[in-house]
C-alpha cells in the first residue's frame, strides 16, 4: 500500500451505529436483515433493500466468520460517496449451520465502489481485525454503546 494517512476506526464508525443486541439473532440471516435494515436509509436513493440482501447473501463475506467470533460482511456500491457502517454485539452469540464459529461481533460496511475508495477499504478491514482480534471478550461484557464506542475511540 502506499503512504495512506493513519486511520481511525472511529472514523467510519459514529457511536449511534454501534448496538448491543442482548437477545441475539435466532440465526445469521436475522442478524444480516437487521444490520442492512438499520444502513437502509442512508442509502436508500442508491439500491433497493431486497437488491441489498441479495448481493450480500452472494457475497463471499457472508459466510465468513473469525474464530474469535468477528463476523466483517461488507459491499461495495457505485452509487455510494461515503463509508456506511454499524457494529453489532450479540452477547447471546448468533449459530448459524452455514458458519463454523459462533458470532459475537458484526462489523457491518457499505463503501463506495471507486478506485479513491479502494486502498481506504482495506484499511478499515485490517483495522477492524486488529482491534477486536484479542478484545472480543472484553466488548461482549461491556453493558452500554457508549462503553464500546470509548474503547474504539481508545484504539491507536
Amino acid at each position: 500500500m502506499t503512504g495512506q494517512k493513519a486511520f481511525s476506526l472511529s472514523s467510519v464508525l459514529s457511536c449511534e451505529n454501534i448496538i448491543i443486541k442482548k437477545e441475539g439473532f435466532k440465526d445469521l440471516k436475522s442478524l444480516i436483515d437487521f444490520g442492512i435494515s438499520f444502513l437502509y436509509p442512508s442509502i436508500s436513493d442508491s439500491v433497493t433493500i431486497n437488491a441489498l440482501k441479495e448481493k450480500m447473501e452472494k457475497s463471499p463475506s457472508f459466510y465468513t466468520v473469525f474464530d474469535n467470533g468477528l463476523f466483517i460482511p461488507h459491499l461495495k456500491f457505485e452509487s455510494l460517496n461515503d463509508f456506511k457502517s454499524v457494529l453489532i454485539i450479540t452477547p447471546k452469540p448468533v449459530k448459524d449451520n452455514n458458519i463454523k464459529y459462533d458470532i459475537f461481533l458484526t462489523f457491518m460496511l457499505f463503501s463506495p465502489l471507486s478506485k479513491s475508495f479502494f486502498e481506504k477499504h482495506l484499511n478499515i478491514l485490517s483495522s477492524v481485525t486488529k482491534a477486536f482480534r484479542d478484545s472480543v471478550p472484553q466488548i461482549v461484557l461491556m453493558k452500554e454503546p457508549s462503553e464500546v464506542c470509548s474503547y474504539i475511540k481508545s484504539l491507536k
